[in-house]
């Protein structure tokens, strides 16, 4: 029986294609970390060449390969012994395990303008959550361009719609936007306009969804956060949580550019499902939804409004501790 080592359906070719296409994205995240790094202190991402913050050496290639150099180190610098920032790690691993699920889509027979999408996207939405998780801040330098870059895809890629990616960066922004302005404490303008950017790359609904699913992934964090200082005694109150909230809103906008690609469209899926049950449940699920989404926004723009964007959160956490 003749087998063939390097077919495309050999369990190891396709193992060593998945390697490299961690080490890829692990190279792609070590840019992302210095972008992230940088940025937030007006540095430019390109001048000087990457350097150890403790002595200043010039870093070289056997420093920069992605993983096995923080390895090999122990996570110092090999000259000064300095700790470095675990965020380049960070960013290393993230990215790697991102082209991994890039990977999976081809597999999975998704265009490659789907695959472009979710690239140009996720090339954004990392650094900016790496920045907003340490610095609590998204920068207009990352979100203005992201959201650009969303509109002039749908301009490009064959199967994009230009009325949804304008409409749903219409709709963050118009609604979002005059909150940061007017009440700058409760929502920053970062906040709107990476909503106008994953707007951009999907739809009005997917804001909706964006919302739903990055309010629900917060509020299990914030449990989890609660519980686990209770557990070890600390006794922590949740006006002292201050979470982040733009990378749940990446995970949040990912997620919709995902489950909206043809080969698994699961957001179609379940209207088609809606559509063929009886007129009775139709009716039912139809009002369902109505009402949630009528539910979620008005809990968003009540807490807000009056001057806390974590008053989402908060008051339910309250409600069960």
């Amino acid at each position: 029986m003749h087998v063939t080592f390097f077919g495309p359906d050999n369990l190891a070719f396709r193992l060593l294609v998945f390697f490299l296409l961690f080490f890829s994205g692990a190279a792609w995240g070590s840019f992302l970390g210095v972008v992230a790094d940088r940025i937030p202190r007006k540095e430019s991402i390109l001048f000087p060449p990457s350097h150890c913050h403790g002595c200043n050496k010039t870093l070289t290639i056997r420093d920069l390969i992605p993983l096995f150099s923080w390895i090999r180190g122990h996570g110092k610098c090999r000259h000064c012994l300095t700790p470095i920032d675990p965020q380049t790690l960070l960013s290393e691993l993230m990215t790697g395990g991102f082209f991994i699920l890039l990977g999976f889509l081809f597999l999975q027979g998704t265009p490659s303008s789907g695959l472009i999408k979710l690239f140009l996207y996720g090339s954004f939405s990392i650094p900016l959550s790496l920045i907003d998780i340490r610095h609590l801040r998204l920068p207009h330098i990352l979100t203005i361009p992201a959201l650009a870059t969303g509109l002039a895809f749908s301009f490009i890629a064959p199967d994009a719609s230009i009325s949804n990616s304008f409409e749903g960066a219409a709709a963050a922004l118009l609604v979002l936007a005059p909150i940061a302005y007017f009440k700058p404490h409760a929502l920053g303008m970062g906040d709107a306009l990476f909503l106008g950017a994953i707007g951009s790359f999907t739809s009005p609904m997917g804001i909706l969804i964006t919302l739903i699913i990055a309010s629900g992934t917060a509020l299990i964090t914030s449990l989890s956060w609660l519980v686990w200082e209770r557990l070890h005694r600390r006794n922590r109150s949740v006006r002292d949580l201050r979470i982040p909230f733009g990378p749940f809103l990446a995970v949040g906008g990912g997620a919709v550019i995902i489950l909206a690609l043809p080969e698994i469209d699961l957001l179609s899926r379940y209207f088609q499902f809606s559509a063929s049950l009886p007129p009775s449940s139709t009716i039912f699920l139809g009002s369902s939804e109505k009402l949630m989404g009528e539910l979620w926004f008005r809990e968003i723009a009540k807490g807000v409004v009056q001057g806390d964007f974590h008053g989402f959160i908060g008051p339910k956490i309250r409600r069960i501790f």
